[in-house]
């Protein structure tokens, strides 16, 4: 016995079906979109030897085309377990190198322990944050 299928019921499936196909390629392109591109993942991480750096000096590398300091705190500077990151026994401020006012990049003192910047007088203490 055969079974017949109306003309709705035929439309409706076939709607189904192309809306279900349409639904399974949009999840495939909203996929691609949310990998980062591989320049992107590339450019995430960075090695850097801190081995020869000395106590209180500030050493500025560029990562994604920003600068970013590394200071090597002294034993005199107060620790932040939260933000200073601890590697050989030895804590580290890492922090980009960008003065939240114009973006200049601000200069180390090392007698003031602070970092200034020429553009409009700021200083940034890296010891209290």
């Amino acid at each position: 016995m055969a079974v017949e299928t109306s003309r709705r019921d035929f439309i409706g499936m076939a709607f189904g079906g192309f809306a279900a196909a349409g639904g399974v390629i949009a999840l495939g392109a909203m996929k691609k979109t949310w990998d980062p591109l591989p320049s992107v993942q590339s450019a995430g991480f960075i090695t850097v030897d801190l081995s020869s750096m000395k106590e209180g000096e500030v050493q500025t590398i560029q990562w994604r085309g920003k600068p970013i300091f590394i200071l090597k705190k002294s034993a005199d500077m107060p620790k932040n377990e939260k933000r200073d990151i601890v590697a050989g026994g030895s804590s580290y401020a890492v922090m980009i190198g960008l003065c939240t006012h114009l973006g200049c990049i601000p200069t180390w003192t090392p007698s003031t322990k602070q970092f200034k910047c020429a553009c409009h007088g700021g200083e940034f203490d890296t010891c209290s944050w």
